[in-house]
């Protein structure tokens, strides 16, 4: 039964996400059905939320390549790498999305993190083939077989520990 109502919020939050509900409202939802259950108080909730955000802020390196990313799609590389697949590839934009899903999932292999992969091919599959739930699924999928499964996984977990 304590399996059950730990697991209750994101199984809300997935039930949402599959009815295509916003994102936002689906883990608002979640929060909220995990706020009830665990019965907590507005100052525990306050010191968690503004912990959770500090957490975010202290994390500079996803922040810089946010920055990056931001930058180069803003200079207009992203539209020329998308127009010169498109030339190349004649159209077929659903291999172009594979291709891409592939270089994120071999990207997060080697790096044993897929931020800041993420943050760079995410948009460039979204420039060519905008937004589709399956490639999106597709991406997510790659980038937590290619995070599990990487060598470099080990190594951090030691340093973590």
């Amino acid at each position: 039964m304590k399996l059950l109502l730990v697991v209750l919020p994101l199984l809300v939050i997935i039930g949402l996400l599959i009815k295509k509900q916003h994102m936002l409202v689906a883990a608002f939802a979640g929060g909220l059905l995990a706020v009830i259950i665990g019965r907590l108080d507005v100052a525990t909730i306050n010191k968690c939320f503004t912990g959770g955000v500090g957490q975010m802020m202290g994390i500079t390196v996803p922040i810089l390549y946010a920055a990056t990313a931001g930058m180069v799609a803003k200079a207009g590389s992203i539209k020329a790498i998308i127009d010169l697949a498109k030339h190349y590839l004649r159209g077929r934009l659903a291999l172009l999305a594979a291709i891409l899903v592939l270089i994120q999932s071999l990207a997060t292999y080697m790096a044993g993190m897929g931020a800041g992969n993420t943050m760079v091919i995410a948009p460039l599959i979204a420039a060519a083939v905008g937004f589709i739930p399956e490639v999106v699924a597709g991406l997510a999928i790659a980038t937590a077989v290619g995070f599990t499964t990487s060598p470099a996984l080990p190594l951090r977990w030691h340093l973590v520990i």
